[in-house]
Protein backbone atom coordinates (compact mmCIF):
# COMPACT_ATOMS: atom_id res chain seq x y z
CA UNK A 1 0.00 0.00 0.00
CA UNK A 2 1.48 3.14 -0.79
CA UNK A 3 2.77 5.83 1.87
CA UNK A 4 0.97 9.29 2.21
CA UNK A 5 2.84 12.11 1.00
CA UNK A 6 5.15 12.88 3.88
CA UNK A 7 5.03 17.03 5.10
CA UNK A 8 7.63 19.57 3.34
CA UNK A 9 8.99 22.59 4.35
CA UNK A 10 8.57 26.40 2.45
CA UNK A 11 11.48 24.67 0.18
CA UNK A 12 9.42 21.39 -0.41
CA UNK A 13 12.25 19.77 1.72
CA UNK A 14 10.29 16.60 3.83
CA UNK A 15 10.14 17.45 7.24
CA UNK A 16 11.14 14.91 10.10
CA UNK A 17 8.61 13.42 10.66
CA UNK A 18 7.17 9.81 12.47
CA UNK A 19 5.40 8.55 9.25
CA UNK A 20 1.93 7.57 10.23
CA UNK A 21 2.08 4.40 7.67
CA UNK A 22 5.32 2.65 9.24
CA UNK A 23 4.49 -0.03 11.88
CA UNK A 24 6.88 -0.93 14.06
CA UNK A 25 7.61 -4.34 12.85
CA UNK A 26 8.29 -2.61 8.93
CA UNK A 27 12.08 -3.14 7.78
CA UNK A 28 14.25 0.11 7.16
CA UNK A 29 17.44 -0.88 4.78
CA UNK A 30 20.67 0.58 4.79
CA UNK A 31 22.90 0.26 1.93
CA UNK A 32 26.84 -0.02 2.76
CA UNK A 33 29.46 1.42 0.81
CA UNK A 34 32.83 -0.10 1.19
CA UNK A 35 34.20 2.61 3.32
CA UNK A 36 32.14 1.76 6.04
CA UNK A 37 33.73 -1.63 6.18
CA UNK A 38 36.63 -1.57 8.48
CA UNK A 39 39.13 -4.61 10.50
CA UNK A 40 37.17 -6.22 12.94
CA UNK A 41 38.68 -8.00 16.31
CA UNK A 42 39.43 -11.15 14.54
CA UNK A 43 42.23 -11.12 12.19
CA UNK A 44 40.51 -11.59 8.61
CA UNK A 45 37.04 -10.60 9.60
CA UNK A 46 35.96 -7.47 8.59
CA UNK A 47 33.12 -5.17 10.83
CA UNK A 48 30.85 -2.49 9.61
CA UNK A 49 31.92 1.06 11.07
CA UNK A 50 29.08 2.95 13.38
CA UNK A 51 28.86 5.59 9.91
CA UNK A 52 26.70 2.88 9.18
CA UNK A 53 24.32 5.12 11.05
CA UNK A 54 24.91 8.57 11.08
CA UNK A 55 23.58 11.90 10.84
CA UNK A 56 23.56 13.55 7.31
CA UNK A 57 25.09 17.09 7.01
CA UNK A 58 21.62 17.71 5.05
CA UNK A 59 19.41 20.42 6.00
CA UNK A 60 17.72 18.37 9.06
CA UNK A 61 20.32 16.45 9.37
CA UNK A 62 18.63 12.62 7.92
CA UNK A 63 19.94 9.35 7.92
CA UNK A 64 18.99 7.52 4.18
CA UNK A 65 17.12 4.38 4.29
CA UNK A 66 14.83 2.23 2.12
CA UNK A 67 12.04 1.19 3.25
CA UNK A 68 11.62 -2.44 2.25
CA UNK A 69 7.56 -2.72 2.29
CA UNK A 70 8.04 -0.09 -0.61
CA UNK A 71 10.62 -2.14 -2.70
CA UNK A 72 8.88 -5.17 -2.31
CA UNK A 73 5.57 -3.87 -3.66
CA UNK A 74 7.39 -2.63 -6.82
CA UNK A 75 8.79 -6.18 -7.36
CA UNK A 76 12.71 -4.68 -6.80
CA UNK A 77 14.79 -6.41 -4.68
CA UNK A 78 17.07 -5.81 -2.67
CA UNK A 79 20.15 -7.26 -4.08
CA UNK A 80 19.04 -5.36 -7.06
CA UNK A 81 19.28 -2.22 -5.30
CA UNK A 82 22.91 -3.17 -4.02
CA UNK A 83 24.00 -3.94 -7.29
CA UNK A 84 22.66 -0.99 -9.17
CA UNK A 85 24.27 1.18 -6.59
CA UNK A 86 27.41 -0.34 -6.68
CA UNK A 87 27.13 -0.76 -2.87
CA UNK A 88 29.21 -3.65 -0.89
CA UNK A 89 25.71 -4.95 0.75
CA UNK A 90 22.88 -4.34 3.02
CA UNK A 91 21.85 -4.20 6.55
CA UNK A 92 18.23 -3.74 8.07
CA UNK A 93 16.44 -2.71 11.24
CA UNK A 94 12.79 -2.68 12.30
CA UNK A 95 11.16 0.44 12.29
CA UNK A 96 10.26 -0.02 15.93
CA UNK A 97 13.72 -0.87 17.25
CA UNK A 98 14.64 2.88 15.29
CA UNK A 99 11.76 4.58 17.67
CA UNK A 100 13.27 2.34 20.56
CA UNK A 101 15.85 4.78 20.66
CA UNK A 102 13.72 7.79 20.57
CA UNK A 103 14.41 8.68 16.76
CA UNK A 104 11.45 9.35 14.34
CA UNK A 105 11.16 7.22 10.72
CA UNK A 106 9.40 8.96 7.92
CA UNK A 107 9.34 8.55 4.14
CA UNK A 108 10.99 10.95 2.05
CA UNK A 109 10.68 9.98 -1.72
CA UNK A 110 13.33 11.57 -3.94
CA UNK A 111 13.05 11.73 -7.68
CA UNK A 112 15.28 8.80 -7.87
CA UNK A 113 14.60 6.76 -5.04
CA UNK A 114 11.25 6.05 -4.97
CA UNK A 115 11.67 3.66 -1.87
CA UNK A 116 13.56 6.45 -0.01
CA UNK A 117 13.01 7.25 3.81
CA UNK A 118 15.17 9.34 6.52
CA UNK A 119 15.83 8.47 10.19
CA UNK A 120 16.27 11.80 11.87
CA UNK A 121 17.25 13.23 15.69
CA UNK A 122 20.64 13.22 17.13
CA UNK A 123 22.71 9.90 16.71
CA UNK A 124 25.11 9.57 19.07
CA UNK A 125 27.85 6.61 18.80
CA UNK A 126 26.35 5.00 21.20
CA UNK A 127 22.87 4.86 19.20
CA UNK A 128 24.35 4.13 16.04
CA UNK A 129 26.44 1.06 17.40
CA UNK A 130 22.89 -0.08 19.44
CA UNK A 131 21.02 -0.19 15.83
CA UNK A 132 23.97 -2.40 14.47
CA UNK A 133 24.16 -4.53 17.62
CA UNK A 134 20.04 -4.94 16.63
CA UNK A 135 20.85 -4.72 12.58
CA UNK A 136 20.40 -7.94 10.85
CA UNK A 137 22.18 -8.71 7.04
CA UNK A 138 19.61 -8.23 3.73
CA UNK A 139 22.54 -8.67 1.68
CA UNK A 140 25.72 -10.14 3.47
CA UNK A 141 28.91 -8.94 2.77
CA UNK A 142 31.82 -11.86 2.50
CA UNK A 143 34.18 -12.35 5.63
CA UNK A 144 32.32 -9.07 7.20
CA UNK A 145 29.84 -9.44 10.85
CA UNK A 146 27.99 -6.44 11.29
CA UNK A 147 29.40 -6.03 15.05
CA UNK A 148 32.08 -7.78 16.95
CA UNK A 149 30.81 -5.88 20.32
CA UNK A 150 29.75 -8.41 23.30
CA UNK A 151 28.21 -5.89 25.31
Amino acid sequence: MPLDRPPVDGDGVTLPHDHAGLDPSDIVIRLVPRQWRVAGAQPGVWRLSSEAFQNSSDKYRGCSVLIAKLAAEAGISIEKIVASRNMLGAISVTVGQIRGRGLKVGFDPLEDDPFHGQIWEKITRGTANTLLSSAAWSVPIADTVITDRTT
